[in-house]
């Protein structure tokens, strides 16, 4: 695995921030360990967090601020281009 530079990763300063940090871990962990990107239920599991509304909310934040790439029509979630990680 090649990794570019420190990783930017989002900070938590609310309620709110911490679901999206909380999200943002678990998408990167799903991607690293099952080079898959992962859908919206498997961040349901993975984060606790059983409400479809909250996830979709964060995940339109986290997108908006660049750290993920999401369609809502899609059922799966991708890592930013500059936080995946090369083969």
């Amino acid at each position: 695995m090649f990794i570019m530079g420190p990783e930017p990763e989002p900070r938590a300063t609310s309620k709110g921030e911490a679901k999206r940090i909380k999200i943002y871990r678990a998408i990167k962990h799903h991607y690293v360990m099952k080079k898959v990107d992962p859908t919206i239920q498997d961040i349901q599991k993975m984060t606790g967090i059983r409400s479809f509304n909250t996830i979709t909310r964060q995940l339109k934040h986290l997108k908006q601020d660049g750290f993920i790439e999401w369609d809502q029509l899609s059922p799966t979630v991708k890592l930013a281009n500059h936080n995946r990680f090369d083969d």
